[in-house]
């Protein structure tokens, strides 16, 4: 721990150190805009003749060289151009009084006299009008031709109200997402938390937030941008009956080196990114959370539990980048990403007395993601990586636990090949390897209806179990373009072959997506396909669970509707709109039943007879103005799963109406944003009575209908006010992010007395402020 504290110090220390040695060294020309005039070298010029200035425009707070800018001489009318390092001369300028005028747009006006009496050097800084991204950056137009993508741009998910500065927090206000209170995944159109996949750099990764949702696993300035596709997405992926989520890395930026180190209520870091030489940048960033500490702090005179709790988490981020010629590009991204939560319950649950002791909850996973790109033309290319690491998992709770750790080689590579003009084919391979060892002492146990029963009325199960699963995958996908009168008209028919070694199964999957574009400000689309995705692990498990289960998969249909209101105005309004409609199969559900084995009667715990259903429709409404912003997305929809034994009832996160509307203002270098949220509340299976198990010494609960009652819905309030302070090389950041400003209090979950007579329901929570800083030079 104390190793960790001084890495972390120590790259603070250096990313200080790189504030004091990135000032400019070129010599100023006056104390406001440019630094004092530099002697000349050369002897004194004679009274009458000509003198020379030579300059550098540069945007002031960034240092980025501004090219193709007018700059001008008043009043001898001499005009003259920067070139592409921003740098500008003049040759023949007479002696005297003189002013150097340079007006851009977006800029403010720079007007400096100047009492010319000999060569000078001189330096501006060019200040914009605003520092604030206030553009809603929400991308529909599909990346790699899929139609249902969309996608954040890191300068709209940085200052997202309610998101703190986060990517995948920013996901969850897109129309399609259910709200999942302190949970770490993401609940996509109806399905399941384990029916989202999560990607880096198209690579999978185990999981995208760090522990309870606080934020996700990579710097959030390293991101470049976050891509979410529901139902209907294309061949490229699989193994995800519900949708994708994936993070894209940044290209480190070739411009000069730069970076920043912020600081907050819960966390700090740095990061800082630049060139190496003329081909070649790097990035390297690195994060820190204490919360943990301030938990243990204010929960030390509980006595209920002591907390320990450091760190919450950490993460650390690399990424190499090599444009080796004009035609291949190498890319290498790095993560190492660690959560752990402890704590020592003093005394034991109430409604369940084995429950108590230690809890100790580590969640960690490292990956290395080497990528090639190669073009062949304007128009086409090849790309291969590899996604090679080590995820690892450890609960204790009591006599409890669980362990495992799996060594992941992934595999993506995609060719692009164009037969004709108006038909290109794309030949992928996106295949996974993973030897996992784990080992676990755990209760098998009933939960029908989102209760369980008590742990103590389960048997106890140990296993220790080493095993390899190789799940090759392939897709060809064809784009058809049939565009007419400009019009855009994309017809993409695709094939997606899968093999889940844990079912040993071989699976096709047909998907097909039409984008048509009936004008040049209204767009349709539609999608539809096959989505299969292995069981969970402790399903199939030959241990715990049952190892002749098969893949369950989801039939996706989508339609939409993009209509641009603005038509070439820079104001106005932009709708997406559209149905999904989701049909599961061999949905894996719980199962009480006894079979016989071989002469052995064995626990079935699980089988494939659970069926579902998904459908609503979502809106996107956007609206932007010159420096107002704002969106509402807005989801209603109905999900439902059949069971043999409980019938047809409501989905666990079922949420009919979801509703969010978010705004934002610039003024000068101010930014104010907020977000309003209305959430039905998730259902609920309700407890009638409770039935005494003297053997445990514990109630078993006696439910009524499954998910036939619902908490009250979720509303909050949250803003956001960002403050930039623009200095010549450097800009400092204030930002206050305030979630549930209302401090409304938002039932979470209900629990129980011991005898199940009482309950009490569990808020969400409260207001909650993170203020922080951060200095970028």
């Amino acid at each position: 721990m104390r190793f960790k504290n001084i890495l972390f110090l120590g790259f603070i220390s250096i990313l200080g150190a790189q504030f004091s040695l990135a000032q400019d060294s070129t010599p100023a020309a006056s104390p406001s805009v440019m630094s004092s005039p530099s002697p000349p070298q050369s002897e004194p010029q004679p009274e009458n003749s000509l003198l020379k200035i030579i300059g550098v425009l540069k945007e002031k707070g960034t240092k980025k060289r501004l090219s193709g800018v007018s700059v001008f001489i008043l009043p001898e009318k001499l005009k003259t151009v920067t070139n592409s390092k921003g740098e500008f001369v003049f040759d023949s300028v007479g002696k005297g009084q003189i002013s150097i005028v340079v007006n851009v747009p977006g800029y403010q006006k720079l007007e400096e006299p100047i009492t010319l009496k000999t060569n000078i050097e001189v330096r501006f800084y060019l200040e914009k009008n605003s520092y604030q991204s206030y553009e809603t950056t929400i991308t529909d137009k599909a990346r790699g031709n899929d139609v249902v993508v969309r996608s954040l741009k890191r300068e709209e998910f940085l200052t997202l109200p309610g998101a703190n500065g986060d990517p995948v927090k920013a996901v969850q206000n897109l129309p399609g997402v259910a709200r999942t209170g302190f949970s770490s995944n993401i609940i996509i159109q109806g399905s399941a938390p384990q029916d989202t996949s999560y990607l880096l750099d198209d690579l999978s990764v185990p999981l995208v937030f760090h522990f309870g949702g606080l934020t996700s696993v990579v710097m959030p300035e390293a991101i470049d941008s976050v891509d979410y596709l529901s139902a209907g997405y294309g061949p490229e992926y699989s193994r995800a009956m519900g949708g994708i989520v994936g993070l894209h890395t940044k290209t480190p930026t070739f411009e000069r080196t730069k970076g920043l180190a912020f600081v907050d209520t819960m966390k700090s870091g740095g990061l800082i990114e630049g060139p190496i030489d003329e081909k070649s940048s790097y990035l390297v960033s690195a994060r820190y959370s204490y919360l943990g500490y301030v938990l243990a702090a204010a929960l030390k005179d509980n006595d209920q539990f002591d907390l320990t709790l450091a760190p919450s988490f950490y993460d650390v981020s690399a990424i190499y980048f090599n444009h080796l010629n004009a035609s291949d590009d190498f890319k290498f991204t790095t993560i190492t990403s660690h959560d752990e939560l402890k704590f020592i319950l003093k005394q034991p649950v109430k409604t369940d007395p084995s429950i108590r002791g230690n809890f100790d909850n580590e969640t960690s996973f490292v990956r290395f993601i080497p990528q090639w790109t190669h073009k062949y033309s304007d128009e086409s290319q090849g790309k291969i990586s590899l996604g090679l690491g080590r995820d690892w998992v450890q609960v204790d709770f009591g006599s409890n636990f669980f362990q495992l750790a799996t060594y992941v080689a992934d595999l993506r590579a995609e060719q692009e090949a164009r037969y004709t003009k108006s038909w290109t084919s794309f030949f992928g391979v996106d295949s996974k390897f993973q030897h996992s060892d784990y080992s676990f002492q755990l209760p098998s146990f009933s939960g029908q209806g989102g209760v369980r029963n008590p742990i103590s009325t389960g048997q106890t199960i140990n296993a220790m179990v080493s095993r390899d699963d190789v799940d090759p995958g392939f897709y060809f996908k064809n784009v058809f373009d049939l565009t007419s009168l400009k019009l855009e008209h994309k017809l993409m028919p695709s094939l997606r072959l899968d093999y889940f070694t844990q079912t040993h199964q071989t699976l096709l999957a047909p998907r097909i997506s039409d984008r048509y574009q009936m004008s040049e400000s209204l767009t349709l689309k539609a999608a539809t396909g096959i989505y299969y995705q292995p069981p969970q692990p402790q399903e199939i498990d030959s241990n715990y669970g049952n190892p002749n289960l098969r893949a369950p998969y989801a039939y996706h249909f989508a339609f939409g509707v993009e209509k641009d209101f603005k038509e070439n105005r820079p104001s106005g309004f932009n709708l997406t709109a559209g149905p999904f409609y989701k049909n599961f199969q061999n949905l894996v559900i719980q199962s009480s039943r006894v079979n016989n084995v071989g002469g052995v009667l064995t626990p079935e715990r699980y089988n494939n007879e659970g069926t579902g259903e998904a459908y609503g429709a979502e809106i996107l409404l956007k609206w932007q103005a010159k420096n107002v912003s704002s969106f509402i997305s807005y989801t209603l929809s109905q999900s439902s799963r059949t069971e043999p034994d409980a019938g047809t009832h409501l989905f666990q996160y079922d949420q009919t109406h979801n509703f969010n509307w978010v705004a934002s203002f610039d003024r000068g270098n101010w930014k104010y944003s907020s977000r309003l949220r209305f959430v039905t509340g998730n259902p609920q299976t309700p407890i009638t009575s409770a039935v005494f198990d003297s053997d445990n010494d514990v109630y078993i609960p006696v439910r009524g209908a499954i998910y036939s009652s619902r908490l009250a819905p979720f509303f909050s309030a949250d803003i956001r006010i960002d403050k930039k302070w623009i200095y010549e090389t450097w800009i400092l950041s204030a930002y206050l992010d305030v979630q549930n400003l209302t401090n409304y209090k938002n039932p979470e979950s209900v629990t129980y007395s011991y005898d199940y007579s009482q309950n009490q329901t569990v808020n969400g929570l409260p207001l909650l402020p993170t203020l922080g800083l951060q200095g970028e030079f």
